[in-house]
This record gives structure tokens, sequence and C-alpha cells, in this order.
């Protein structure tokens, strides 16, 4: 609602506005420095934890993009303010990035040397809920259980915009993998046979870079 009256008003005034729609946004592919806070990645460690993840399409598509890559979109549109057709001064762009979420998974077993086994939500979201009865306030997920029941804690979305296939999805993997390397290292994650190196503790302020999904039309 923001946006949109923010919109309105920047078209009354004949002004140019450019509205950047990304999905989550990790570390770059360079130095992989993730926000431990945000819900991928807690999602990604209550899972490892359990070595099981809510079942979903393996071709649902996880919108992902590296910060380097959002910092682009916003610098190509200081650029070029103005100067692309858009109704009434507004430019929405789109950042579909991202990688099918059976890619995401492999990348984390990968990386961890862990098994996670695809399961039932109800299945799943039994065995999350005895792995934060056991943890409590401590668990990753522990202030997020509402968005996870909501979510059935998917993170893909099922669409194949046409604009996916000039994707460079090797990018995003490589971005996955260093962010998961970095992960590791501060003892957020663990690989197999090791113990978390660092213990979160209460967690009250929740800040994630999940912006939210693009709206992306199906074909």
């Amino acid at each position: 609602m923001l946006v949109k009256e923010y919109s309105r008003m920047i078209a009354l005034s004949m002004l140019w506005v450019c509205i950047i729609k990304p999905g989550y946004i990790i570390g770059s592919r360079d130095d992989g420095i993730a926000v431990r806070d945000d819900f991928i990645w807690r999602l990604t460690a209550s899972c490892a934890q359990i070595q099981s993840h809510s079942a979903e399409d393996p071709e649902a598509w996880l919108f992902v993009a590296d910060v380097d890559r959002v910092a682009d979109a916003v610098s190509d549109c200081c650029t070029t303010a103005g100067q692309n057709t858009c109704e009434q001064g507004v430019e929405m762009v789109k950042i579909l990035d991202g990688l099918v979420v059976s890619d995401f998974w492999s990348i984390i077993k990968q990386q961890l040397g862990i098994k996670i086994q695809s399961s039932w939500f109800d299945s799943w979201m039994h065995q999350l809920n005895t792995s934060i009865a056991a943890q409590g306030e401590k668990h990753p997920l522990w202030p997020l259980l509402l968005t996870i029941e909501q979510g059935q804690g998917r993170l893909g979305v099922v669409c194949t915009p046409p604009e996916m296939r000039e994707i460079d999805k090797q990018r995003v993997r490589e971005a996955v993998r260093k962010n998961v390397a970095y992960l590791v290292g501060i003892g957020f994650l663990s690989r197999s046979n090791e113990r978390p190196k660092v213990q979160q503790g209460k967690m009250e302020k929740i800040e994630t870079s999940f912006v939210g999904r693009p709206f992306a039309s199906k074909t």
C-alpha cells in the first residue's frame, strides 16, 4: 500500500521512480557474507538439523539473488532514470534470478556432507516441532513458526516466466555455495560429524532480506 501511494504521488508530481523487486537476497558470490537471521538461512539450518525439508515440486523456482546483483540493478536504475518509457513515471524491475529448489537442496547437502530428505509437510512439521521443543527459544525457527505453517515450509514457487531462460543460474549456485561456506565458518551451519561452534541464544529481533517473491506469469 505504501508503494502504491508513493507511486500515485510521484505520478502527480511528474517525477520518475523505479521499484526493484527481488526475492531472497543473499551474500555475494565473492565473499558470501550471509545474514544468518534471514529466513532462508534459518530454514536451511533447521532442515539440516533434522535432515529433512518440506516436500514441494522439485522444479519450483526459488527466487534468490546475490547482493551484488541487486546493487547492479539499483545502479542501472539510477543511470537510466527517466529514459525508459513506463506508465505514470513508475518502472517496476523484477529480479527473477534464482534456481530450482532441488538444485538448492543438492548444494546444501553437498556442502554440508549430509543427507536431507524430502518429507510430506505433516511429517516434516512433526520433526520440526520436536526439534523446537528440545531447543526452545534457541531454535532458528522459534520466532517464525506461524510463517512456516502458512507457507508449509516451502521456498519455491511453481512458475516458468520466459525471462528465466536468460538467467545466469551458475552465478546463483556459486553465491549459494559461498554463503553456505561462510555460515559454516561462523558456526551457524555444521558439516557432517561437526558440532555447532556457536549458540544463537534468544532471538527477539528478526531481520530478513526477503523482500517478496516477484510476480511471474505462468506459461
